[in-house]
């Protein structure tokens, strides 16, 4: 995931450690093979991010996945 931008913006030192807890575990269930879901519902692209036991932990809404979009992928 080195060439990934991740924008994080703890409000504390707890939640700045919750973050990066959470992802560390989405990148290992990457690295498992976990790739990002495509929910169900919504008119663009967003995806849910897993760790290693599946669980969610986080959401990712690329830009160019917008609706009406050129990389959208329910259109």
């Amino acid at each position: 995931m080195d060439d990934i931008k991740i924008k994080m913006e703890p409000k504390s030192e707890e939640s700045k450690f919750e973050l990066t807890e959470a992802y560390n575990e989405i990148e290992q269930g990457m690295e498992k093979g976990l790739v990002p879901k495509l929910t169900d519902e919504g008119t663009s692209g967003t995806y849910i991010l897993r760790g290693v036991n599946t669980e969610p932990l986080g959401i990712f809404k690329p830009v160019d996945e917008e609706q009406f979009a050129q990389n959208n992928p329910r259109e």
